[in-house]
């Protein structure tokens, strides 16, 4: 366990206490991304998934006016349902995206790749979708990882 310093509550204000870290979904665009946990293993509604949580760090290039772009140290999710093959598929891809940026041999298993994720810096190219029945509704689509 990590000691941290106790918080001084009698000389510090709010401008002192850091802000929280956002979790939304990115703006169409390319950027560059902390894989901080790597890939997590979830349960959501009772089914098997696998998350993806990235912590910006820069971005490349964004499509939103400078009010909505996120902010370095914001978070985004994308996670992927493994009780279907489209869920499963679109994991495959951000495996193999990561497994081949890492130089990762052939016969590493899906766990492995996973764990070895963790801490790694990636280009992300995303694109933000909206749900078809609740427009205020957003997700986060991974469409490229790139190692850097």
């Amino acid at each position: 366990m990590t000691d941290h310093p106790k918080f001084d509550l009698d000389n510090s204000t709010l401008d002192d206490i850091e802000d929280l870290p956002s979790f939304l979904t990115f703006p169409d665009g390319a950027y560059l991304c902390l894989l901080h946990e790597g890939f997590e293993e979830k349960e959501i509604n009772e089914k098997q998934a696998v998350s993806i949580p990235m912590t910006l760090k820069q971005i490349m290039e964004c499509s939103a006016p400078d009010e909505e772009k996120p902010k370095e140290g914001d978070i985004c999710n994308t996670a992927y349902m493994l009780d279907n093959e489209t869920g499963r598929g679109f994991l495959k891809e951000r495996l193999k995206e990561i497994s081949s940026g890492l130089n990762l041999p052939k016969s590493a298993t899906t766990r492995e790749i996973m764990k070895a994720a963790k801490g790694v810096t990636v280009l992300a190219i995303l694109k933000r979708t909206t749900d078809k029945v609740d427009k205020d509704k957003h997700y986060q689509k991974i469409v490229k990882l790139a190692v850097t």
